[in-house]
C-alpha cells in the first residue's frame, strides 16, 4: 500500500485522530499539575482533645498553646464552648501543649505526632499560685 493510500485510509485517519487525542490530553492533564513547590509543613497529623478543670468538668473557651519543639514556632488556639480543641496540618515531630483559661493553667505536656496520624491529649487547667 503506498504512502498516500495508507493516509487516506479509515484505519489511518483513527489511528492518527487516537494520537491526536492522547497528545492533547497529555497537555491538558500537565498543564493542570500544580507547579513544584517547596515543601510545605502542612501534613496530615493532628492533635486533638479537651481542656478540663479539676473537678474533670469541660472548661470553655481555653486557650491552647502548641510550641514546636525543633522551630520554637508558637501557635495559639481556642478551645469550643465544650471544651474541645482541633489542631490540624502538623508536620510530624514533638511538641509541647499548654492551655490556659481564667487564672487556670495546665502543666506543659510533650507529644510526639506522627505523620498521618491523630493523636489525643487532654489538658488538664488548675489554679497556679
Amino acid at each position: 500500500m503506498s504512502r498516500s493510500r495508507w493516509l487516506n485510509s479509515a484505519t489511518s485517519r483513527a489511528a492518527i485522530a487516537l494520537v491526536v487525542t492522547m497528545l492533547a490530553t497529555t497537555q491538558l492533564w500537565a498543564s493542570q499539575r500544580p507547579a513544584p513547590t517547596q515543601p510545605d509543613r502542612e501534613h496530615g497529623c493532628s492533635i486533638v482533645g479537651v481542656v478540663i478543670d479539676a473537678s474533670g468538668k469541660r472548661v470553655a473557651n481555653a486557650t491552647v498553646t502548641l510550641t514546636d519543639s525543633v522551630t520554637q514556632e508558637v501557635k495559639t488556639y481556642k478551645a469550643a464552648k465544650n471544651g474541645q480543641y482541633e489542631i490540624i496540618k502538623l508536620f510530624p515531630g514533638v511538641y509541647t501543649l499548654q492551655a490556659n483559661a481564667d487564672s487556670r493553667q495546665s502543666d506543659l505536656s510533650q507529644i510526639k505526632v506522627s505523620n498521618n496520624a491523630v493523636t489525643k491529649q487532654d489538658l488538664k487547667v488548675e489554679l497556679r499560685k
